[in-house]
């Protein structure tokens, strides 16, 4: 009786070790034939978005559609299985942006338009282009910085050069571009709003190109060019909406008012001119801003 209930026992022994082995290969088999990507959190693994009951073999195994979370031995993976690991935190807080701002802002007296009293004189187009990156702080708050192109050309102003024995100005265009640097802070009021405040900085330059008409009474035509170079502070305070395009691509509507000026601090005007200055360039006014941003 004992030798019989001894041999049971060791026939039992084996056929548990064999079962286990067996279901440990069979999970690798299943594994391999899946080629799913596992994803990684902290030694767990979080069970594959679409599942297959086939290939299933227990309850509580990663394979099992129950959004169970359970702790696999990476001895058992197969090799044709890849780990994600989760990306570093600095990259997943960066947002990126991309926008172009058409502007209307008004002018400065020092570029005003000779037709003083129509109110238009008073106004011109500003073209800026912006790209920006920020650091999402948490939910609501983000900080960035963000640089870009500014451009516009101005017709029939007023004359800036006096130059001696020289006729009359009839006509002074001037050609404006510059680079704004900026910092700014965002307040999330929700996934598709936001605020955002900007400080600025100004580098601008800008070409006065005068003709005058000399000689009389058959004048003739000559033109006069002078470089100017100016700097400057200012801010901005815009409404942000965002809605999603492609995953984490999102398109950007953001109506904005700035506040700024560049002070002219140097230009090559002729030594026998006189130059109608400090010139203050404004960029001040109301501007639309269209843009593209990834969220990473």
């Amino acid at each position: 009786m004992d030798v019989k209930k001894t041999t049971v026992c060791i026939l039992t022994l084996f056929s548990l070790i064999y079962a286990g082995e067996s279901e440990g290969h069979t999970l690798k088999i299943n594994l391999s034939r899946r080629r799913r990507c596992l994803y990684s959190a902290h030694y767990k693994w979080i069970q594959p978005i679409i599942s297959n009951k086939d290939y299933c073999i227990a309850d509580n195994c990663c394979l099992f559609p129950k959004g169970r979370y359970v702790i696999v031995d990476k001895s058992i993976m197969a090799e044709n299985d890849t780990i994600v690991k989760p990306q570093k935190d600095l990259i997943n807080k960066l947002n990126l942006e991309l926008g172009y701002s058409p502007g209307i802002c008004w002018a400065s007296n020092s570029l005003m338009g000779k037709d003083a009293p129509n109110p238009a004189a008073r106004f011109y187009w500003l073209n800026l282009t912006e790209g920006m990156i920020s650091y999402r702080l948490n939910h609501k708050y983000s900080i960035g910085i963000s640089t870009g192109y500014l451009w516009t050309y101005l017709m029939d102003r007023y004359s800036h050069m006096r130059i001696q024995k020289e006729g009359y100005t009839y006509e002074s265009d001037w050609e404006i571009w510059g680079i704004p640097f900026s910092i700014y802070a965002q307040i999330s009021k929700s996934d598709a709003f936001n605020y955002k405040f900007q400080l600025n900085y100004y580098f601008v330059k800008g070409v006065d190109i005068e003709k005058k008409e000399i000689g009389f009474p058959n004048p003739i035509i000559k033109t006069f060019i002078a470089n100017c170079w100016a700097r400057g502070w200012g801010c901005s305070l815009g409404l942000n909406y965002k809605t999603v395009l492609f995953r984490q691509l999102k398109f950007i509507l953001s109506p904005t008012f700035r506040i700024g000026i560049a002070k002219e601090y140097k230009n090559d005007v002729p030594e026998d001119a006189t130059w109608d200055g400090p010139v203050i360039f404004s960029v001040t006014g109301m501007y639309l801003n269209f843009g593209l941003g990834y969220e990473f």
